[in-house]
């Protein structure tokens, strides 16, 4: 096996645009995140979410595969496996420090905030308080996530997967798609996770084991690796319309309430765990929409 530079490859990326629907679309996903983030405004019920399985991470991670694809597949494409790889670990470890100040940063913004905003926040950090060097110690080995700071974590086991992924590409062209939607598949079939607080039991809301497939699906598409589908395809705009209809169906809340035949299906189709692993019916969603916005 060679880890050489493919020249095909190289010249298809050396020639290929940059797409500025991407910097515009990861702009809107930072507004949806910030909006489904800030509690008691009304801006929350306008969000996808509130229309369709599918939500700003989706987007969010999707838009981190594509950006990915011209961060390190061109690296990858152009200086070969061994120096691309070595920039992603430089990456892994920048992300890593980021994460560890941020919670610390967050950690004494909430306790000096406790005057004005109340405990609340504190709350989410009392590990800290309550097992001292233990919970540094779950901090640092990141097998203790504080609510709502896992993002980055889940970006630096995506990233981790990444070498491992190009060299599979370096056998088959199509292989790190099929190994990526392997593992998403493996996560549904048997499970598998990290633990999120060793107290709680609870393991990473964002699952990076099922999360990496929506990555890799925009990694892949941004190195061109899949065939964009044609928008002039009737019967794929159709199939991609009646999803987002049935979509709306189940996710538009006063509908749903009203309709308790609604609820019985959407209880089967959307999961406790959906969104902690990326359920099929939210993907599904996702690139339908992709299709049809981008198309």
């Amino acid at each position: 096996m060679s880890f050489s530079t493919s020249k095909g490859d190289t010249k298809l990326l050396a020639r290929a645009p940059r797409d500025l629907r991407l910097d515009f679309f990861r702009g809107i996903t930072m507004l949806i995140i910030f909006i489904a983030h800030t509690p008691d405004n009304s801006w929350n019920d306008w969000i996808p979410a509130r229309f369709g399985f599918s939500s700003g991470t989706e987007l969010f991670v999707f838009c981190s595969g594509c950006a990915s694809a011209g961060a390190f597949g061109r690296v990858y494409q152009n200086k070969g496996w061994w120096f691309a790889t070595s920039k992603v670990i430089r990456r892994i470890w920048q992300i890593y420090w980021v994460q560890i100040c941020l919670v610390i940063t967050s950690l004494t913004l909430a306790f000096h905030a406790q005057p004005f905003v109340g405990t609340d926040a504190f709350q989410r950090f009392m590990p800290l308080v309550d097992h001292g060097f233990v919970a540094f110690i779950a901090l640092v080995d990141l097998s203790w996530l504080p609510d709502f700071l896992d993002i980055l974590p889940m970006y630096i086991v995506i990233l981790a997967l990444l070498p491992l992924m190009e060299a599979l590409g370096l056998v088959y062209r199509h292989l790190p798609v099929l190994a990526s939607a392997g593992l998403w598949a493996f996560v549904h079939l048997v499970g598998l996770n990290f633990s999120g607080n060793p107290w709680t039991g609870n393991v990473w809301f964002l699952n990076p084991f099922a999360w990496q497939f929506c990555f890799m699906l925009g990694y892949s598409f941004g190195l061109y690796r899949l065939p964009r589908p044609p928008f002039n395809q009737k019967h794929l705009v159709v199939l991609s319309v009646l999803v987002l209809i049935f979509g709306f169906l189940l996710n538009f809340q006063p509908l749903v309430n009203a309709v308790s035949a609604l609820r019985d299906i959407q209880a089967i189709l959307v999961p406790e765990d959906a969104k902690t692993n990326l359920a099929p019916v939210r993907l599904l969603h996702f690139l339908c929409l992709a299709y049809l916005v981008l198309g």
